[in-house]
């Protein structure tokens, strides 16, 4: 009967249901970019390596869905029913090739490399230098964690040696889970420990690791006849976007000005 007599009678409820319909819209979309922005985090706590695991695609997915609900509210059925065929077919191309957030893979890491312990280049950055609000922040996130101080650095201990001497951070794959594995210990223990001990995320502490390993090997004269990117790859990183990113938010400057700096030649400079 309503629609019959074109809503004629039940203007009121009509009116009530299309600001719902545009409340419920906004909301939607604007929740989720929210909640995309924080969960960006969880991608720094878990990996090493976020080449093949940015939200970029899941961002223009909420973006699609905006747009989609713009349909709904101000244009028309085809408009609409247009956009959704587009917007599947966005989710069937973009959505397969995003890599799991979420997944913790229970093999033993595959490219453990058993070398003899090496001495690495100590950390250029001393702990005044570390951001005192950051570490409060860490420090109150940990505050009712079970980890105790004692165990805290028995974890801290074993980490360090494991990067001096198995190097971990080798494997460009390397995750939180990985680790926590090898090293017998929680994921959220680990993550703990190289929040506070360290000052950093998973993925800024190993590849801050993978740096120093390159400016260990970069003076080896031996290695000279390499090029730039196959010391990165030899480092853990699997990209050159990947290493010259990392290695100018760690330093200040991109590999090539400090090779000229250190007075090192490699193959391709």
């Amino acid at each position: 009967m309503v629609y019959k007599n074109e809503g004629q009678g039940y203007e009121t409820q009509m009116l009530i249901l299309l600001i719902f319909i545009v409340i419920s819209g906004v909301v939607y979309t604007v929740s989720s970019l929210w909640l995309l922005r924080r969960h960006k985090k969880n991608i720094g706590d878990q990996f090493s390596s976020a080449d093949k695991i940015n939200l970029q695609w899941l961002r223009y997915l909420i973006y699609g869905i905006g747009i989609i609900w713009l349909f709904v509210i101000f244009g028309n059925d085809v408009m609409t029913f247009n956009a959704v065929v587009v917007f599947v077919f966005f989710i069937g191309y973009f959505g397969i090739k995003q890599v799991g957030i979420f997944s913790q893979q229970s093999a033993l890491l595959e490219k453990q490399v058993l070398t003899e312990p090496t001495e690495i280049l100590a950390i250029s950055t001393s702990s005044s230098e570390i951001n005192t609000s950051a570490n409060e922040q860490r420090k109150a996130k940990y505050l009712r964690s079970s980890l105790n101080e004692s165990a805290a650095q028995q974890i801290h201990e074993s980490l360090v040696e494991s990067m001096c001497g198995k190097k971990f951070f080798l494997n460009p794959e390397i995750t939180l889970g990985q680790l926590a594995q090898a090293l017998n210990v929680h994921p959220h223990n680990l993550s703990q420990v190289i929040n506070t001990f360290e000052g950093k995320t998973f993925y800024d502490y190993i590849n801050h690791q993978r740096i120093k390993e390159f400016k260990r090997i970069v003076t080896i004269p031996e290695n000279h006849r390499y090029t730039l990117l196959a010391l990165a790859h030899d480092c853990g990183f699997n990209s050159k976007t990947s290493f010259n990113r990392n290695f100018k938010n760690a330093t200040g400057f991109s590999p090539s000005e400090y090779l000229k700096q250190t007075h090192i030649n490699l193959q391709d400079q």
